[in-house]
């Protein structure tokens, strides 16, 4: 599904960051933790295709995409890859809906309301799709930022300190989501963190 070989990545020439070969099979949950500044959002950024690693391949589903073109990155991501930031990033002028139909629109699939709505219901966000972001609870915007990744059911989700921000409840349920719909539509999920709270809920660990 996903492996890595000799990745590194500098931001300048006095500090280099290496990783380990990773290796994940498809469907498999991974959780790959370590302390703040080891590099794990860069980790990730490398394997979104988000960053170009100074050495070293990425390859997913078959295809290297650090010989990719960036708009080849582009396209293979939106078709592929389902995201979900620290900080959910969602364009403050529309709702809640308009802002995951828009992910559809990105990646080139037809806008499906209908899809959104039942996926909002799935998460308990129903008649949430009306609001703007901002008038949700942090741990309702995680969930949306879910709804967002999985509503052009990637392959692979890719997770980036989607707890930090959330008390042991919502934690609890954002992960059990997060596991569940990468279930559902048999995608591999990876989440990176330095959030301890989760290393009960993952059998796969990579330590940075």
């Amino acid at each position: 599904m996903m492996h890595t070989t000799q990745l590194s990545f500098s931001y300048d020439s006095s500090q280099v960051l290496t990783f380990p070969d990773l290796s994940v099979n498809e469907g498999e949950h991974t959780l790959i933790i370590g302390n703040s500044g080891c590099g794990k959002t860069t980790l990730l950024h490398l394997l979104a295709g988000l960053r170009k690693p100074t050495k070293g391949d990425v390859n997913i589903l078959n295809q290297n995409i650090t010989s990719m073109t960036p708009s080849e990155v582009d396209s293979f991501r939106g078709k592929n890859i389902g995201m979900i930031f620290q900080v959910p990033h969602f364009l403050r002028s529309l709702t809640v809906s308009e802002n995951i139909t828009l992910a559809q629109s990105l990646a080139g699939h037809k806008t499906n309301p209908k899809k959104v709505e039942a996926l909002l219901e799935e998460l308990n966000l129903k008649g949430k799709g009306n609001k703007k972001p901002h008038q949700l609870s942090i741990g309702e915007q995680q969930r949306v930022a879910i709804v967002r990744a999985m509503v052009n059911q990637p392959k692979i989700i890719f997770a980036d300190e989607p707890t930090s921000a959330l008390d042991d409840a919502n934690t609890e349920q954002v992960i059990e989501l997060l596991k569940a719909q990468a279930n559902q539509h048999n995608a591999t999920l990876i989440v990176v963190t330095h959030d301890q709270r989760l290393k009960d809920n993952f059998d796969n660990m990579i330590s940075l």
